[in-house]
């Protein structure tokens, strides 16, 4: 059996995330939802955690590169049994690029495994670990199982909106997580090729000083477009991602 090199996984990434940011972006013009279906299914590929059948490309090549996946969020609040908590979370953009009044610096591994959805029904709270698996596992992101888990059917519940647009909480879960990953997994392509670059000996100095300043400049890039996407709001609903 072949194995997959590290080229082949850095070209199934690239390909991943041009999938999702297309998918987001079809979604964000057509509000067409069977877009979901790819999204569930791209993330949970991407980061999905635990399990003997998952095989995360994003943070194993993150942890094969010694490259982390690194972002800022808002702290959670005490954690409590209230069926606000919910709406008060993930309605909006819940990380940024860079810190913020109010956020703290995670791991994406940590930030997944932060107990912060409540599902009313069960009366307990689950992880957007477990709510990207729950969701891909039942609506077909991977699978059609028969049983709702309480957290989806919680999050088809919850609804935040007006008249002219309304989004559900599979909305708000999807529309937060998928620019964060697609974003951390530019720069992570982005910075390998930059360590890349000082192990190429048939280069020249000038040539590698000149094509480091071009990558490091794409990041900044990228890191502008993502610090622009206001947090705590709707806004990412209605915006595209490049």
């Amino acid at each position: 059996m072949k194995i997959k090199s590290l080229k082949d996984k850095l070209e199934e990434l690239d390909l991943a995330l041009s999938a999702l940011r297309n998918s987001n972006n079809n979604y964000s013009k057509t509000k067409d939802k069977s877009y979901f279906l790819d999204m569930m299914g791209r993330l949970r590929a991407l980061i999905g955690l635990g399990g003997s059948n998952m095989n995360p490309l994003l943070i194993n090549l993150s942890k094969e590169l010694a490259i982390p996946l690194e972002l800022f969020s808002f702290v959670p609040p005490e954690i409590s049994n209230s069926e606000k908590l919910v709406g008060s979370i993930i309605s909006g953009k819940t990380w940024t690029t860079k810190n913020m009044e109010g956020t703290q610096k995670y791991i994406l591994e940590d930030w997944l495994n932060i107990q912060i959805y409540y599902a009313d029904t069960s009366r307990q709270f689950k992880t957007r670990n477990q709510v990207l698996k729950d969701m891909s596992n039942t609506m077909g992101g991977s699978h059609y199982g028969d049983d709702i888990p309480h957290v989806v059917d919680m999050l088809k519940r919850v609804s935040i909106g007006n008249e002219s647009q309304t989004i559900d909480g599979i909305e708000m879960v999807l529309t937060d997580i998928a620019p964060l990953v697609y974003w951390l997994g530019k720069r992570l392509i982005l910075k390998y090729q930059i360590k890349e670059l000082n192990s190429i000996s048939i280069i020249t100095e000038t040539y590698k000083i000149k094509r480091k300043l071009e990558l490091e400049n794409e990041i900044k890039r990228i890191d502008e477009i993502f610090e622009k996407l206001q947090m705590g709001g709707m806004s990412f609903i209605i915006q595209l991602f490049e």
